[in-house]
């Protein structure tokens, strides 16, 4: 009758233990710039059931930039969505967007340079820039750092070019955008020179100053007929195109005579 109830004294050991746990994350969270109603508690770890923070503040909840292969939604008011162009034959498709720096390589950044749990890095900095070039928005989400406009430029889809980035594994993924004369589009330049080392670890001010050179970039690059070359037909009957301007064998070269062609 007089033993100790290990049932009803465990819950309280643990409840002390999660009290100082949350203490400490409000610390930590202090310590980031973040006070404690700008971090979210909310979600919950899918092994641990525990709370999992996500810095919040300039950027907003980046939970699907994380193991997810699914992108965030497009933006609805920047061109990129429910386009159609009759020079464009390829069954029922609409055009799609193209990630000029891919979409791929943004999971990487946030992943190894930890840019959450790090707001003040470079790399955060960085992706703030890209995501809100003209710093015309208070905060940024992930559909902001996802589809940036200024990096996307509209074009048939990926299975109906010959010439995208998929279809060569061991080449730079990086998706250029050409002029139908073959120079490299201002936008895209941007994308290569990122893409060299990672945006994460682009100098700060440089990458500053170079979008904010470029002009639209809240509107993605729209579909041009003659930048596309139809080459054929796949066994559906639907229509094949490569970039009119690309150049031959672009897919062999090395991101450094990417970049010294795109000068």
């Amino acid at each position: 009758m007089f033993q100790s109830q290990p049932k009803v004294v465990q819950p309280k050991v643990a409840e002390k233990g999660q009290q100082k746990d949350l203490k400490t994350s409000l610390m930590q969270a202090e310590r980031y710039g973040h006070q404690p109603s700008q971090v979210n508690f909310s979600n919950q770890s899918a092994s641990t059931g525990q709370p999992v923070q996500c810095a919040k503040g300039f950027f907003g909840s980046f939970s699907s930039l994380f193991g997810k292969k699914k992108r965030p939604p497009k933006p609805q008011n920047a061109g990129m969505t429910n386009q159609k162009h009759s020079s464009y034959q390829a069954g029922k498709d609409n055009l799609t967007a193209h990630h000029k720096y891919p979409y791929s390589q943004i999971q990487q950044d946030f992943q190894k340079n930890n840019i959450l749990n790090n707001p003040n890095s470079q790399g955060a900095k960085n992706y703030q820039n890209w995501a809100d070039p003209k710093s015309s928005k208070q905060k940024v989400n992930e559909s902001d750092v996802a589809w940036a406009p200024h990096n996307i430029f509209m074009g048939p889809k990926g299975e109906h070019r010959i010439d995208d980035p998929g279809k060569f594994p061991h080449a730079p993924q990086v998706d250029t955008h050409f002029t139908p004369k073959g120079s490299v589009t201002p936008n895209s330049k941007v994308a290569l020179h990122a893409y060299k080392n990672g945006l994460a670890h682009f100098n700060p001010a440089d990458l500053t100053n170079k979008l904010q050179s470029l002009v639209n970039t809240n509107k993605a690059s729209q579909f041009n007929p003659a930048e596309w070359t139809k080459v054929g037909a796949n066994k559906k009957n639907e229509s094949l195109y490569k970039q009119t301007g690309m150049p031959a064998d672009w897919h062999k070269w090395s991101i450094d005579d990417r970049i010294k062609y795109a000068k």
